[in-house]
């Protein structure tokens, strides 16, 4: 809480640049969530299938997840925009177990991850713009003995490409397209089939192409709510041209990531609001791996907003429960595995944006 309200105090000192013509802080967002997923994981019968209740042994995954986000004008460079994004994402490992048998209860992994992404855009036109980017990937193990923190995996990727937004057929349409090239090491394997470990030096480079399309819309909205849809189609191609330490030559692959859900929004009253979405997820490797999600999310919040320096300040406090998740997977090679959780999330999102 207290570096949420030094970032919030930040902005508003931060939002004076907005009066010259100079660089101008356009907007900067920073969250923190807590989530903590349950598991069918007590009694001889359980399988990970199903609900066993909000209990101690039924924990899984502690998750602490930490955003700070923005967007900066370059007035004196060209009307560029420096785009800013960082989530940080803390996960501790509760009730470890194996098929129908729990091996250990308490905590038996705490690891973290690390991404950030700094990018430059330009509009080109009223339906284009110039996106370049470049995304870093940290992921870290703690030792829960020694209490030391590893680096087990990194990722770094570059690109550049045109993004087109255009209304079709009353749609909003969004399409990405990139160049990419892409380096990382150890476990780290980014939208590759294999990892940095399955190369020599536990390292490898590359490149790439992406095509992401994304479709949104809202399907109805009266006095009853809001009723609406977002879609996105990820399509990665990423080559390596290396060979691995067992001594064959990495193959291209493709990582594919399709994602749709379908949300109802209830009427604002004095800020106070609920949600619901139905969400699913279906990403795969072709012939290596696929993984298919499929959830459901409601949620009750407060939004308040207040005029502050030259721009606007927002404040939303949320809570949110997913009464039903389940996660199906299959590697080549072997059995499909399904699992089903529940979840609570809560936290807080604290935003400003100059007029």
């Amino acid at each position: 809480m207290k570096k949420l309200l030094g970032l919030l105090s930040l902005t508003l000192v931060t939002s004076g640049f907005a009066k010259a013509d100079q660089d101008v802080l356009k907007n900067i967002n920073v969250s923190t969530e807590y989530r903590q997923n349950y598991q069918d994981k007590t009694g001889d019968d359980a399988n990970g299938i199903g609900f066993a209740g909000i209990k101690k042994d039924n924990r899984g995954r502690t998750r602490v997840r930490n955003i700070f986000s923005g967007k900066i004008g370059l007035v004196d460079e060209g009307d560029w925009d420096l785009t800013f994004f960082t989530r940080w994402d803390k996960d501790q490992n509760r009730n470890k177990f194996n098929g129908q048998t729990i091996t250990q209860y308490g905590t038996f992994r705490k690891n973290d991850r690390i991404y950030s992404k700094l990018g430059l855009e330009k509009k080109l036109s009223d339906d284009v713009k110039l996106k370049i980017r470049w995304q870093n990937d940290i992921y870290r193990n703690k030792d829960l003995v020694t209490k030391e923190i590893s680096t087990t995996g990194i990722g770094n990727e570059f690109a550049i490409g045109p993004t087109f937004n255009k209304k079709i057929w009353g749609q909003n349409v969004t399409l990405a397209v990139e160049g990419v090239y892409f380096r990382f090491k150890g476990n780290r394997r980014g939208e590759y089939y294999l990892s940095g470990n399955d190369f020599k030096g536990s390292k490898v480079n590359g490149w790439g192409l992406n095509a992401d399309l994304e479709v949104s819309n809202n399907i109805k909205k009266g006095e009853w709510g809001s009723l609406d849809y977002y879609a996105y189609f990820t399509n990665h191609y990423r080559d390596t041209n290396k060979t691995q330490k067992n001594g064959k030559k990495a193959k291209p692959s493709v990582y594919q990531d399709y994602y749709a859900n379908l949300s109802y929004t209830t009427p604002s009253v004095a800020g106070i609001y609920g949600k619901v979405v139905l969400e699913n997820e279906f990403e795969r490797y072709p012939r290596y791996y696929w993984e298919n999600m499929f959830g459901v999310i409601t949620e009750a919040g407060y939004k308040k907003s207040f005029e502050a320096g030259e721009g606007k300040v927002s404040v939303n406090p949320f809570v949110k429960y997913r009464p039903y998740y389940r996660d199906s997977y299959k590697k080549s090679g072997s059995n499909r595995k399904t699992t089903e959780t529940e979840e609570v999330r809560f936290g807080l999102s604290v935003g400003y944006s100059v007029n």
